[in-house]
């Protein structure tokens, strides 16, 4: 874990243990990411928090780290503390009401999610809306995933390929009305560009150039598995989903893609508090929560009935 991480990140360990006992329930909306920053990773010692600055200044090759980006497909074993079961749900894409959904699943049961929307999906007041109301939770922050799902993002020179990322990252500020957003994760269309397991070296170098710390991969994802993958043949619906992705997270996977399709989030829905119930701690794919989160463990059904 880098330092300049550990310095944005107030460590969670007491405090969220604090979080645990408290008998109320969270009725209000937490305060946004940027009055709130998450802490170190979880189960680390708690250090005091860090003086946060009225405003973050945008990053850029001038002042942003050399260092380049690292691929996660999964939350990083360094940042797990022994018998945690963190899981970290990432979703993609969007463009209609389903956004709002997962954001009510996030409130509901109080927990993380990144959100990997496509610059084309923001144009329009109401997506535009539901992207402020994301991150004004607290509890999900926003990853680049180029302006249009240019699975060709990377033909050209290194301009070219910042200028499809930056296309990206203006969308989002407008959306938000707010320059200062930075998004630390990128999540490549497709997976171009780290076909080999490792990521494209120019990928990583260009991303660390422009302030990203990661490139978000995945561990379990649904489409390909579904359509061309070991689950080919099986019906697409909620409760088939589900029992998936059960099996998928319980056998040890925890960086799950989802898109903002009805089966997706209605699946999310179904698993979230047989999760709770069984343990797992819901996180960023860094393996980092919201200092407010609440852990509590909902008593629910450990299966859903197949299809």
């Amino acid at each position: 874990m880098s330092g300049s991480r550990t310095e944005r990140f107030a460590k969670v360990g007491v405090k969220i243990a604090e979080a645990m006992i408290l008998s109320t329930p969270l009725l209000t909306a937490p305060p946004p990411i940027a009055a709130a920053p998450r802490p170190s990773p979880i189960g680390l010692p708690v250090a005091p928090s860090p003086t946060i600055p009225e405003a973050i200044p945008s990053l850029t090759p001038e002042s942003a780290s050399s260092k380049p980006a690292e691929v996660l497909r999964h939350i990083p074993d360094e940042n797990i503390s022994p018998g945690v079961k963190p899981i970290a749900i990432t979703i993609d894409d969007g463009g209609n009401s389903w956004v709002n959904e997962a954001i009510n699943i996030s409130k509901e049961f109080g927990i993380p999610l990144t959100f990997c929307p496509t610059g084309d999906t923001l144009n329009n007041p109401t997506q535009q809306k539901y992207i402020k109301d994301a991150v004004a939770t607290g509890r999900i922050e926003l990853c680049n995933h180029t302006y249009n799902h240019d699975m060709g993002f990377l033909n050209g020179t290194d301009a070219q390929i910042k200028e499809r990322i930056i296309k990206d990252e203006n969308a989002v500020h407008q959306a938000l009305g707010d320059q200062d957003y930075k998004m630390r994760y990128f999540r490549p269309p497709g997976g171009a560009g780290v076909e080999n397991g490792q990521g494209n070296s120019r990928l990583k170098r260009i991303l660390g150039e422009m302030g990203y710390e990661n490139i978000l991969m995945w561990d379990t994802e649904l489409l390909w598995t579904f359509d061309e993958g070991n689950m080919k043949g099986v019906p697409y619906t909620v409760n088939n989903v589900a029992n998936y992705l059960l099996g998928e997270i319980r056998s040890g996977h925890n960086l799950i893609l989802l898109h903002f399709k009805a089966v997706d989030i209605q699946a999310l829905r179904q698993i979230v508090p047989i999760l709770q119930q069984e343990g797992y701690i819901f996180t960023f794919a860094d393996g980092s929560v919201p200092m407010f989160e609440i852990l509590t463990h909902p008593t629910g059904p450990h299966g859903i009935q197949e299809e």
